[in-house]
């Protein structure tokens, strides 16, 4: 008993630690289109250096003198302000993109896997209180 509480010490700062920093990774690899990037730290977890990592050496340089390619996110949004309508799901999509609701979410998450790994309801309660925080900051900055 003594051993899972001393595990859980080092181990919740870990993961904590991963998730903020694979948040970024995954939101600067996404938004360079760089989808081998993406899938890599996407798929391994390395305590946060993977992204580290990416984003402090491999990250495309933003050359200014060239044309910016612009992504899903902005093409939507250009047509957004134009007047077009967003479908459900493409609303969705984009107040999922925005890196603070993205990173409480995968916070959300990770709170929600520890609640029903420990049987405790408070977890999971944060959970819900995380995600709702998200879509709330989400939908002010519309």
């Amino acid at each position: 008993m003594v051993m899972e509480s001393q595990i859980l010490i080092w181990i919740v700062p870990l993961l904590i630690w991963e998730m903020i920093w694979k948040g970024f990774g995954l939101w600067k690899a996404g938004r360079n289109n760089q989808i081998k990037w993406f899938i890599a730290i996407f798929l391994l977890n390395t305590v946060g250096i993977l992204p580290l990592l990416y984003i402090g050496f491999f990250q495309k340089e933003k050359n200014k003198k060239s044309k910016k390619v612009d992504g899903w996110v902005e093409k939507k949004l250009k047509d957004f302000k134009k007047g077009k309508k967003p479908t459900w799901i493409e609303k969705m999509a984009l107040e999922h993109a925005e890196p603070v609701n993205f990173t409480l979410h995968i916070a959300a998450l990770f709170f929600v896997v520890y609640g029903l790994w420990i049987k405790d309801w408070a977890w999971i309660a944060m959970a819900v209180i995380f995600g709702l925080i998200g879509h709330t900051y989400a939908r002010t900055r519309e």
